[in-house]
């Protein structure tokens, strides 16, 4: 498994950490809607996000790839923090942060503190802005948190970032000069990264999932 690198890391700027994470939102007709959510740790900005019906890896992988696109695919030698569900350590998710250049990170089993700032996100998506509230259906739902998200990233200026949006923070420092950070993350992969891939293909039984539907618990 991936090690925790944020423990020694200093973030100085955007798309240099993310933090993945996984809520549930209640459904009458689905009962339960899973959240899945990708933030600059830096701008708190939500890069990437997911609604799905199940906890199937597919919607980890929707989620990255929106925050990918965001960032215009600019995203080599970045820290992609997670905890150690399947859904991270699944295969394709890996080989898709080995295509980009990204590196994976991942707190302790069962430590939600060491993913605190992407357990904050979820709380005050849940709680300020009324998601925990439940829905009618998955329409609904995606209708409600399209909107949420918008509000959380552009509307809301944050006591943290100095009363800035997060949008405002991530484009402000966008482009500023790279600072030293106590890692050096001028390698584009991670050297633990292929034996996460190797591992995880064992696991997959010697070969790439195609279907990402494979990597459900």
């Amino acid at each position: 498994h991936a090690e925790n690198l944020l423990a020694d890391t200093e973030i100085v700027k955007p798309n240099q950490v993310w933090v993945s994470d996984i809520t549930y939102l209640r459904s009458e007709k689905e009962r339960f809607l899973y959240l899945f959510l990708v933030t600059d740790a830096f701008s708190r900005r939500i890069m990437g996000w997911h609604l799905a019906p199940s906890l199937q890896a597919e919607g980890a992988l929707a989620a990255l790839n929106q925050a990918i696109a965001l960032a215009d695919g600019k995203v080599e030698g970045l820290i992609h923090h997670s905890d150690r569900g399947v859904q991270y350590t699944c295969l394709d998710y890996l080989l898709r942060l080995q295509e980009v250049g990204a590196r994976p990170s991942m707190g302790t089993t069962g430590n939600c503190y060491e993913n605190a700032l992407a357990e904050r996100v979820n709380g005050t998506l849940k709680v300020e802005y009324c998601l925990e509230d439940g829905f009618v259906d998955y329409a609904q739902a995606w209708k409600a948190v399209s909107q949420v998200v918008v509000l959380y990233n552009d509307d809301r200026p944050h006591l943290a970032l100095d009363y800035l949006t997060p949008t405002q923070v991530y484009l402000r420092h966008l482009h500023s000069p790279v600072a030293p950070t106590q890692i050096d993350s001028s390698s584009a992969h991670d050297p633990l990264l292929p034996a996460l891939v190797e591992q995880a293909s064992k696991q997959a039984g010697g070969a790439r999932v195609n279907n990402v539907k494979a990597c459900v618990p």
